[in-house]
């Protein structure tokens, strides 16, 4: 099974270069020029890709780089109704996550087209069939990376289905600037104004609360590590249009990144810790190793009515966009 992992490598005039498994759409390596000259993998990725393959990587349950899907997030109650219909999905502590026990994660991709030149980039393709995981209809993804000539990575997805379903696809990329070590020290900014209440399980109780007087209130630009930080797992609030999202930059290579998307939300996760595995380049890492920017609509959207709706029509089509724009500061 391992031999069917293959990689595509794309790069634009100003020095970007990903690299992209079809195993999950998973972006194993993003290159940024730095302030040095030289370049810096932004992403963490396993320096050997038949491990992605492993059920030991699976059981850490990292997704690193992946297309997460048919929804990302929790889902409550052990599943969800439609149409008077009740659909179980694979759950633990009756909470489904991140698209089940064979999520987009750990699908083969289909590679549709490749291309190098003004805006290169990599079209993949994913069928997935009525009653996957759980999730009715035939849902057909169609999935875009552009690296851009102002040194953005665009994300565009697009599906379309046969029968009512519901859908959140998110890339679940882990950040470091630096390359390695951890992100404390980057500095941090994300525009929004309100974050998801959760339960003990973390869960949307369907509440927001202010970010405004708490640890969550980060539209000031300022170092991730502050008095009591105790790392994000959590979904912030995003304002409509095409304004900035999330801003992240290091000092110590100058990158500066620059989240932009059409998304309602955005799940922000900085994990304490990674396993000593083998990553790409040889990167160790230390404590909050890395940032994700999960953008998305609400998690757990279809038991919440005063959600934005994640139901995917037959006559409708899905389409998200996600951009990451890297520039180099002195």
């Amino acid at each position: 099974m391992s031999t069917r992992i293959k990689f595509y490598r794309i790069s634009n005039a100003n020095g970007l270069s990903l690299e992209v498994l079809n195993l999950g759409a998973t972006i194993r390596s993003l290159e940024v020029p730095n302030k040095d000259g030289g370049m810096t993998n932004v992403v963490i990725g396993l320096a050997n890709i038949e491990e992605y393959l492993s059920p030991e990587y699976w059981s850490l349950g990292y997704y690193l780089g992946s297309v997460v899907g048919r929804c990302a997030g929790r889902i409550s109650n052990g599943g969800f109704n439609l149409d008077n219909h009740f659909y179980p999905l694979a759950s633990s502590s009756n909470v489904h996550l991140h698209g089940g026990s064979l999520g987009f994660d750990k699908k083969m991709w289909s590679l549709k087209d490749i291309s190098q030149g003004v805006k290169s980039y990599i079209e993949l393709f994913y069928k997935s069939v009525d009653g996957e995981e759980g999730y009715p209809g035939n849902l057909e993804i169609n999935l875009r990376y552009t690296l851009l000539e102002d040194n953005a990575l665009e994300i565009r997805y697009t599906a379309k289905t046969d029968k009512r379903t519901i859908i959140n696809l998110t890339n679940h990329s882990y950040f470091n600037l630096d390359g390695q070590g951890s992100v404390l020290n980057h500095e941090l900014q994300i525009n929004s104004n309100h974050v998801l209440e959760t339960d003990q399980l973390n869960v949307p109780t369907g509440r927001l609360f202010t970010a405004k007087g708490t640890p969550y209130d980060r539209r000031k630009m300022k170092a991730i590590q502050e008095l009591n930080f105790n790392g994000f797992d959590d979904t912030f609030v995003l304002e409509e249009g095409n304004g900035l999202k999330a801003r992240l930059i290091s000092d110590k290579t100058g990158i500066e990144m620059e989240v932009y998307t059409n998304q309602k939300g955005m799940v922000v996760y900085t994990p304490e810790r990674l396993e000593k595995l083998e990553y790409l380049g040889g990167a160790e890492f230390s404590t909050i190793p890395a940032i994700c920017f999960e953008t998305q609509n609400f998690p757990d959207a279809i038991n919440n009515a005063i959600f934005p709706s994640a139901i995917l029509e037959p006559n409708d089509r899905y389409q998200h966009v996600t951009s990451f724009k890297f520039k180099t500061i002195t």
